[in-house]
């Protein structure tokens, strides 16, 4: 503020540019002033400081986890193929082996590291089989589809009630055989049981659901 007034009276009594200085007289007119040039200089230097605006926050972006890598080779197929309360009233397991039937080499279906095909029985008489495949490779998995779709025969129809894609088809010997086919995920699964569509679809609905639980990230 002192630097201000001095400037201020440097102004009123100053040399000026041609060398002269103002006539006392002449200044007297800006005597009226010098309070209210005093009273903004005191205003001025009392006012609050500004107040500093807080730096905007940039989000920081959420990464995601990545999903754990599933490993086929440890999925263990025979709990999720067949647990307590699956089979229709009656079935049974008879056999389990890791490799699908010769029917399916035959189809074209492919080799595949991780698999399994169980056959069952209903009072001691073969009643069905289930087989199921696994592969990381879809075209893998589509050319099993395919050889399961051709053990189903020409009267084959689509179907929506389980698995991504899934056609089925039904015959009769002596009894009803109902035959399903469908993909789900890394899993190509084949059922065919000697029974009803209803209890037959119950079960493959069951096996989809432990499937998606287990194999769809």
């Amino acid at each position: 503020m002192k630097k201000l007034l001095c400037w201020f009276v440097d102004l009123l009594y100053g040399p000026r540019d041609d060398g002269t200085r103002t006539d006392p007289k002449d200044a007297l007119i800006f005597v009226p002033i010098i309070p209210l040039v005093i009273l903004s200089i005191l205003l001025a230097s009392c006012a609050p400081p500004a107040t500093p605006v807080p730096p905007t926050e940039i989000p920081t972006a959420t990464i995601e986890p990545s999903p754990t890598p599933i490993v086929l080779a440890d999925i263990d197929l025979k709990a999720l193929a067949v647990q307590e309360g699956d089979l229709p009233a009656g079935f049974s397991i008879a056999q389990v082996t890791k490799r699908p039937p010769d029917w399916y080499g035959r189809n074209k279906g492919p080799e595949v590291e991780t698999s399994i095909y169980i056959t069952l029985t209903k009072e001691s008489e073969k009643s069905g089989q289930i087989i199921i495949v696994l592969s990381d490779d879809e075209e893998v998995r589509l050319l099993a589809y395919q050889a399961f779709q051709r053990g189903l025969g020409s009267d084959r129809k689509d179907s929506d009630k389980v698995g991504e894609i899934a056609q089925t088809m039904t015959t009769y010997l002596f009894t009803p055989i109902y035959v399903i086919a469908f993909q789900r995920c890394a899993a190509v699964a084949y059922i065919s049981m000697y029974t009803f569509e209803s209890e037959t679809m119950i079960y493959a609905q069951n096996l989809d659901a432990r499937l998606t639980e287990a194999l769809c990230p």
